[in-house]
């Protein structure tokens, strides 16, 4: 097994292209929601980050990332990727000067997706155990996702990762975090 990050391999395009046929397959297209759409996510990866300013806050996405599992001929076989963001606040400095400062974690909220033929053989939990020891997310304070509680498969994958823990959720989702060791960071 082997996990490479998408975007700096000279196959990355076609990658992609493998990646968003297996989100365009009914049943991950019916996971992941109307709202989805693969080749916008897909795209951003390696892409400079931005800020989206809402009510005095900002959640400013500082990267999207993303990680393809190869199997031992290999073979494409999963992906992993998300949002790296994190929240600021405006604020009022000593001088009077009104900035924003970090005011939250940086945070992964992820999606993977196993591809169609692979179903089954347990690589979904690899990817994911591969990718919370992956150096690019030496920056990272939490990974987050929700798993709609009907999709019994996701729910029980990452039920089965001691790292991460219930942290609430409602009728239809589950919401999931992996809080790493905390780390200062820049402002």
């Amino acid at each position: 097994m082997t996990l490479r990050p998408l975007g700096t391999d000279p196959d990355s395009g076609q990658l992609k292209q493998e990646v968003e046929r297996w989100y365009s397959e009914e049943d991950a297209r019916h996971w992941m929601g109307d709202g989805f759409n693969a080749r916008i996510f897909l795209e951003r990866i390696s892409g400079p980050g931005t800020s989206a300013v809402d009510d005095q806050r900002s959640n400013h996405r500082c990267a999207t990332l993303g990680w393809v599992l190869f199997d031992d001929a290999n073979r494409p076989v999963a992906f992993m990727g998300g949002d790296v963001t994190v929240k600021r606040a405006l604020t009022t400095a000593e001088d009077g000067q009104v900035i924003w400062k970090k005011d939250g974690p940086r945070t992964l909220g992820f999606t993977y997706v196993v591809a169609p033929e692979h179903r089954g053989q347990r690589y979904g939990r690899k990817l994911v155990r591969a990718a919370l020891e992956h150096e690019t997310l030496a920056e990272v304070d939490v990974l987050s996702c929700s798993i709609d509680r009907k999709n019994e498969a996701s729910v029980k994958l990452i039920r089965g990762i001691p790292e991460f823990r219930e942290t609430g959720g409602d009728d239809k989702s589950a919401f999931f975090e992996y809080e790493r060791s905390t780390r200062p960071h820049s402002e």
